[in-house]
Formats: C-alpha cells, structure tokens, sequence
C-alpha cells in the first residue's frame, strides 16, 4: 500500500452568475458547475472544464486522491466529496470538492490489491475458485494518510480460506468505517474467498435450476390462461 501523489490537477474558474439558468450555459459551453468549500473557510462557486474533468475520472482512483485546484492565483487542496449526474444521460451536472489539510478527518474509498491469485495453492494446486467480494473498501484517516491502494495477499489461501475486513493491513491511523462498530460477523465481512470446484459448479447447476422452474412456471401459467 501507499500514499497518494498529486498525479491529477484540475483547473477552476470562479462563477460569476449563479443559478439553475447560469449553470445550463455553462455545461453547454463545456463547463461543470462546481462548488469548493470546508476547511472553515467561506464556498466557493467556480466551474470545471468537462474535458478535464472527464479525463481525471478516467482514473479509478481518483476519490482517493488529494486534489490540487488552481482557482486564479490560489490552489486549494481537495477531495472529490460527490459527483450529480443527470438520472438518465449520465452526465455530470454538478461537482462538490471538500479542502483539506493534513489534520482534516476524511472518508474516501480505497481500491483493494489483490496479489499471489496466480500461485494460491486453492487455485493453482486444488481447482477452487477465487472469490472477490469486494473491489475497494471504505476508510476513516486525516487526508495526509490516504492510501493509493490496500494489498490483500492471497497468495497462501487454500479451498474454504477466506479473508475478512478485520484481518486488512492498514497503518496506524486508518480504520475501516466497515467495522466501527466492532468485528462482529455482521461487519466483518470477507473481502476474498476460495471455495471448491465442485461448490461452484454446484451454484451454477443451481442457478440454471432455478431459472428453469421459473420459465416453467411462467409457460404454465401461460398455457393455463
């Protein structure tokens, strides 16, 4: 695991005209409306290039990244809090950015690493099948702790081994916001599993069961009418 550089700048403009009129031209003139504010200091109301901005969420890592955004003469220090996108178009409406400083309390998402899938006895050796439960998970930490990515070494797990949220490696100062209210079975959930070939193929036979009846169920039904 490691820590964030500032691989991503963006660039902002500060609004001159607010409301839902002012911000339909902006998007139309390739420009996101955006809001920065935190840090107890006053909002501000500038607009992102869509461009620039698209091309900086290409990176899935981006909401864990502490952003720099150059507005006039000053950079603020950033994390992207939400994204508003439009309910059917999916496109970004609307940008919230959060300062930060190196004392800030933050929650972002971190992508999980899984490496050793290539030499874990369970899949290599036995024929189980991994099982991913979880591609990233959310943690607490002042934003100068943020992390690039948390490594999940699964490279000794055998059939029927499985790793759990409470058993991630993470620094001192990261929590997982999954289990602040303890490590009960109900929060402490596996992130990555192998199981047999047999019980995979078992669920699949299962599955295909299922869908069978259904459509049985429904041609009765059907025929019945």
């Amino acid at each position: 695991m490691s820590k964030k550089n500032h691989a991503i700048i963006l660039n902002g403009e500060i609004r001159e005209t607010l409301g839902k009129g002012a911000s339909r031209r902006l998007r139309k003139q390739g420009f996101i409306p955006t809001i920065v504010y935190g840090d107890n200091k006053d909002a501000k109301s500038i607009s992102l290039l869509k461009n620039e901005l698209n091309k900086a969420l290409s990176n899935d890592s981006i909401f864990s990244q502490i952003i720099p955004v150059t507005i006039g003469k000053n950079t603020e220090m950033v994390i992207i809090k939400a994204l508003h996108r439009h309910p059917f178009k999916k496109e970004i409406l609307h940008v919230d950015l959060q300062r930060v400083n190196k004392t800030t309390e933050v929650k972002v998402h971190v992508a999980l690493n899984f490496i050793g899938e290539d030499i874990a006895p369970g899949a290599k050796l036995n024929g189980g099948v991994i099982h991913k439960l979880f591609s990233d998970v959310e943690i607490a930490c002042t934003s100068d702790k943020i992390l690039d990515q948390i490594d999940v070494d699964i490279s000794k797990m055998d059939i029927g081994d499985a790793i759990h949220l409470s058993e991630l490696t993470l620094p001192q100062g990261v929590t997982l916001t999954a289990l602040a209210h303890g490590n009960d079975k109900e929060h402490d959930q596996a992130v990555v599993l192998i199981s047999s070939p047999k019980s995979a193929a078992q669920e699949e036979e299962e599955e295909t069961t299922a869908v069978s009846s259904t459509e049985a169920s429904t041609t009765a039904k059907k025929e019945s009418k």
